[in-house]
């Protein structure tokens, strides 16, 4: 019988590494990487489960334009941490998953590791009519260029993936892999995070990359690649497989209490800063602020938008405060609660996953006190979610029709507009 880990790598699974550079501490407490991160998860998940929403915009970098609205929703767990390399062969869980073949290698040395699995639902929504909770259903590219029409698949996006962030010495890797995927992609990059006493910031510029060791650790030179369009943050699917140039990720969590003050020193390489570690200091009462990601992507553009053509997506997100509702064993109780804090287009995609975008292992975690087991075998076996719609409400031949016909017509006027307005500064 195949087992969960050998079905998981029986497929092609998409997984993508980064590196994160920040400041060894010279005394015997826990390394200030080690423990930003360790604090930085605890407050992500909200201890065990947490559930983020996120709004912004995609823009045309080169015009300025705004293409899109972007909504998404994320649920995002904790599992337990590994405290150094000496406890691997302890945690059953890295059988689970393809990272644990990474650290269980003969070279891996490791201070920490921490883990999450993250559920994302992404979606554009209409910018120009002001309706941000309908679908980008079509677009102009050029302000003479045909109406360009897209299926809600072109415009929502829902994946499952497990990232985990590894702490060696004076940096940490973070790699990413998506279950049992068919899409497969290695992304690298090197990047020094600033860490500020309410929360984490880190820039990737990153490539694609065949690797699938464990890097040895970096040295202080930055370096510059290209991944493929499918990311962390992925939007529709792309039929071709391109390469690019590259990309640069820009996070930056603010966890609404402080997880570690950082002091700077006068010590500056190029153009980024190291920092001295200090301890923690007493909450104040501007901690409570709730927490909240910013995430900027400068890089390729949708595989439906002007190919080549580079976009900026801004986005920011905010925990939704449900842990009374994540106390409770009552499944319906829990849904109800986490629909009526989403947005309308987000409750409608969600609405209309299959499997549920609910259940799965985010409801294995929900249902036990210890359900981080049952919770990765769901991980890597359960099927893929996929947003179902009506096909002829998004493809009716008469309603394109019509689109293209009232869109030839605007052409048209402004065509004459602009005539009778030259004809009259003559």
């Amino acid at each position: 019988m195949m087992t969960p880990s050998t079905a998981c790598r029986s497929k092609k699974c998409w997984r993508c590494v980064f590196f994160i550079t920040a400041m060894h501490a010279a005394t015997s407490a826990p390394l200030p990487s080690q423990h930003a991160i360790s604090q930085f998860i605890s407050k992500r998940c909200d201890d065990k489960l947490a559930v983020w929403v996120y709004h912004g915009t995609l823009t045309d970098h080169d015009t300025g334009r705004i293409v899109a609205n972007v909504k998404g929703v994320e649920l995002v767990a904790a599992l337990p941490a590994i405290n150094s390399s000496s406890d691997s062969g302890h945690i059953s869980w890295l059988d689970k998953l393809f990272v644990g073949k990474l650290l269980q290698g003969r070279e891996s040395q490791y201070d920490a590791v921490n883990t999450i699995l993250s559920r994302k639902l992404f979606c554009y929504t209409r910018h120009s009519n002001g309706k941000d909770d309908e679908l980008l259903q079509s677009i102009i590219l050029r302000p003479d260029g045909p109406l360009r029409h897209l299926s809600p698949s072109e415009s929502l996006a829902v994946y499952d993936t497990a990232i985990t962030f590894i702490s060696r010495g004076d940096e940490v890797v973070i790699f990413s892999e998506r279950g049992c995927s068919d899409d497969k992609s290695n992304v690298m990059g090197i990047a020094r995070p600033s860490s500020t006493q309410q929360g984490l910031e880190y820039t990737i510029h990153a490539r694609k990359s065949n690797e699938e060791e464990l890097p040895p650790p970096t040295s202080n030179e930055e370096t510059t690649v290209s991944p493929q369009r499918s990311r962390l943050i992925q939007f529709g699917k792309s039929e071709e497989i391109k390469r690019f140039d590259a990309v640069r990720e820009k996070y930056i969590y603010s966890l609404g209490s402080k997880i570690e003050s950082l002091s700077s020193s006068d010590r500056v390489e190029g153009r980024f800063k190291w920092t001295k570690y200090r301890r923690n200091v007493p909450n104040s009462p501007e901690d409570t602020k709730q927490a909240t990601i910013r995430y900027t992507r400068y890089g390729e553009a949708p595989p439906w938008y002007a190919p080549g053509r580079m976009c900026t997506l801004d986005l920011t997100g905010e925990m939704i405060d449900l842990q009374s509702s994540l106390d409770t064993r009552d499944e319906v109780g829990v849904l109800d609660s986490i629909s009526t804090k989403l947005p309308n287009i987000l409750k409608w995609s969600t609405d209309r996953c299959a499997p549920s975008f609910w259940t799965g292992w985010p409801a294995a975690l929900r249902s036990s006190d210890d359900g981080y087991s049952k919770a990765l075998d769901l991980f890597c076996t359960d099927s893929p979610r996929r947003v179902t719609y009506d096909v002829q409400r998004y493809q009716s031949p008469i309603r394109l029709r019509v689109e293209n016909m009232l869109n030839n017509l605007n052409r048209g006027f402004e065509k004459v507009k602009q005539s009778l307005i030259y004809d009259y500064e003559l």
